[in-house]
């Protein structure tokens, strides 16, 4: 069913047609396909959504080089919201390069988009996971003040 309905998206490349093709490839479970649909549709519309369907797909097939396939795909385009901010997270702790998310957690676009005592939660999270117990404890009193 799945190739049928990448068929009609080749011959007829319409966002609607698009999306029946990935999420068919999706319900079938074929990540790859999935990934190689959601290149061909940013190639074909040139819309960022597309690349982050590829990302997650790459993320779903869960081994260490598609994550960092994911992540050097994902690096390409521009963070601008909660759920891409979500996924970067994801993907590098499934790398675990907690220093990275760290560094990620103080840029300005984190610190507007997560709220306060969700983005103080993972400080204390990622500190102690590194052991770097006196961050920790003091990100962990900012973050119960915080609640």
């Amino acid at each position: 069913m799945a190739i049928l309905y990448e068929h009609i998206a080749t011959e007829s490349p319409t966002h609607e047609n698009l999306s029946a093709a990935f999420f068919a490839h999706l319900k079938a479970k074929d990540v790859h396909a999935m990934q190689a649909l959601g290149l061909k549709a940013f190639r074909l519309s040139k819309n960022a959504t597309w690349i982050m369907f590829s990302v997650v797909s790459k993320v779903l097939s869960g081994g260490e080089l598609d994550l960092k396939v994911a992540y050097g795909m994902y690096s390409k385009i521009e963070a601008n919201s909660k759920e891409d901010i979500e996924l970067e997270i994801h993907i590098l702790d499934a790398q675990k390069k907690y220093e990275q998310i760290l560094a990620l957690l103080e840029t300005p676009l984190v610190t507007q988009v997560l709220m306060k005592s969700d983005l103080l939660r993972r400080k204390v999270q990622y500190l102690t996971v590194l052991d770097k117990r006196e961050q920790a404890l003091s990100a962990c009193k900012e973050w119960i003040i915080e609640q």
